[in-house]
């Protein structure tokens, strides 16, 4: 029971945190295992087929990001992984009387990276609409990560990499999924995202990733300002 925020606060974005900490924590150990099928190998798969719709502005964009996350694949290896949710946006928590009552839609759960997982919700939960990210709504849902479980000093190393792969990914699905309504056929998705608000999100994270939000004051989460 309970509904999807449109407009979460601060306490909604720390419930998020703490739970998605908690799915990482205790999925350590668990004996199945599937692939992440929207990983780089996708992202290349696609590249031509995306090319036909963008402007060339944005085929730059494109092709660069990839060089870039082929950057974060030569340095991902270490970083803590095991099963991870994929996408929990809003639109997948359900809240009943300002408590998280559920997470739902696990149809991307995967063997992943943790902090990869992190950054996909940091950008739909905690993005303005110019694309930065809102400074108490991030640091709230990262205090509530870190109640759980501590980011290791090599994720907070590569965050820049990681949240602007995240970005690139959700950019590229989008696209991806409009090209499939403009072909048509049986696997035509009946509605499309617009792919303009992740661009923007992909903008911003390249050129200012907001590392500093990882470590907030707990000074101001203790007394209630986060």
């Amino acid at each position: 029971p309970g509904k999807t925020l449109n407009s979460p606060d601060q306490d909604a974005c720390y419930q998020i945190g703490a739970n998605l900490a908690k799915i990482h924590k205790f999925s350590k150990g668990y004996p199945l295992s599937r692939k992440n099928h929207r990983w780089f190998d996708w992202w290349e798969s696609k590249v031509d087929v995306v090319k036909t719709l963008i402007p060339r502005d944005q085929k730059t964009i494109l092709e660069s990001q990839i060089e870039r996350t082929k950057e974060l694949f030569r340095s991902y290896k270490a970083l803590p992984k095991g099963l991870i949710h994929g996408d929990l946006f809003k639109d997948n928590a359900l809240f009943l009387e300002n408590r998280l009552s559920g997470i739902i839609d696990f149809y991307n759960a995967c063997e992943g990276l943790f902090i990869y997982d992190l950054t996909i919700a940091v950008n739909d939960w905690c993005s303005l609409n110019n694309g930065k990210l809102d400074v108490m709504k991030t640091c709230s849902l990262i205090t509530g990560y870190e109640s759980i479980r501590t980011l290791t000093i090599e994720e907070i190393e590569l965050w820049p990499l990681v949240i602007e792969t995240a970005a690139f990914r959700f950019w590229m699905l989008r696209l991806v999924a409009l090209w499939k309504k403009k072909r048509g056929g049986v696997d035509a998705p009946p509605h499309v995202k617009d792919p303009a608000p992740f661009l923007k999100i992909l903008i911003n994270r390249r050129r200012d990733p907001q590392t500093e939000l990882i470590k907030c004051n707990e000074t101001s989460a203790k007394s209630g300002l986060l």
